[in-house]
């Protein structure tokens, strides 16, 4: 495996497991303003959801307890713009890597069909090919850890009744 495979594999796993304890977070969080010593029904609750949806939850939860409802509207805006990236950098096939004026560029192919309407009728396109440099996954990174610090402080936060 050549250093810029190694390099794009660690980055991947890093955004995979940041991600993933986001999400945890989100869990534990939704269960202390469900306000449940079993978390087991929190479990219950959330285990089946999107990230999405326990946002979604967590932002009605927020609203009724009276709890950190702007940090937690947020916190929802920007782990939602996170998710896409993260999908694609998790889920998307990449091809490729190719190397530009010294730079690495990592090529991810998104297959989807999508159908546009123009002038002459509809046009239909199959594949993307979307680039991204190391930069990219580094800025990814450091806003997951961002939302992880946004929802450390709100744990800590509800924990103490503030």
């Amino acid at each position: 495996m050549t250093e810029k495979e190694q390099y794009f594999y660690a980055q991947i796993g890093i955004i995979s497991v940041e991600f993933s304890n986001l999400e945890n977070q989100i869990r534990e969080l939704i269960g202390l303003l469900i306000n449940s010593d079993d978390e087991y029904i929190n479990l219950l609750l959330t285990e089946e959801n999107s990230i999405n949806q326990n946002l979604k939850l967590l932002l009605k939860l927020s609203k009724f307890r009276h709890v950190q409802e702007d940090e937690i509207k947020l916190l929802h805006r920007s782990i939602d713009k996170l998710r896409i990236n993260r999908n694609l950098f998790i889920h998307g096939l990449w091809t490729n890597f190719k190397t530009e004026s010294n730079e690495i560029i990592f090529v991810c192919e998104v297959k989807k069909i999508e159908f546009k309407k123009g002038r002459y009728g509809v046009t239909t396109y199959m594949n993307k090919f979307l680039e991204f440099k190391m930069e990219d996954f580094e800025k990814e990174i450091i806003q997951i850890k961002a939302c992880l610090d946004i929802i450390k402080r709100l744990l800590k936060n509800v924990e103490s009744g503030v």
